[in-house]
């Protein structure tokens, strides 16, 4: 009995190879570990090392790895598109 007239989403989608997720999985399976979920390591970086002001005001991480660099913005929170 409900009507609407707009549905949205906002969505962040990252692809990986599904046999790296699976082996990485078993892995922790056999430490007898369980996973909860994954995150890109922009937002795992993000999380790591800013406060809540930080996160809330409004912030740019750049990650600077050996083979792999990864920038992340954040806003109220959340991480943006």
């Amino acid at each position: 009995g409900m009507v609407g007239n707009k549905l949205s989403v906002t969505l962040h989608v990252l692809s990986t190879p599904l046999s790296l997720i699976r082996n990485l999985s078993g892995c922790i399976g056999r430490c007898h570990l369980d996973v909860a979920g994954y995150v890109s390591s922009a937002y795992a970086s993000g999380l790591a090392t800013l406060v809540e002001d930080e996160l809330e005001l409004g912030v740019t991480v750049i990650d600077l790895g050996g083979s792999q660099t990864t920038i992340a913005s954040f806003m109220e929170g959340n991480i943006l598109n």
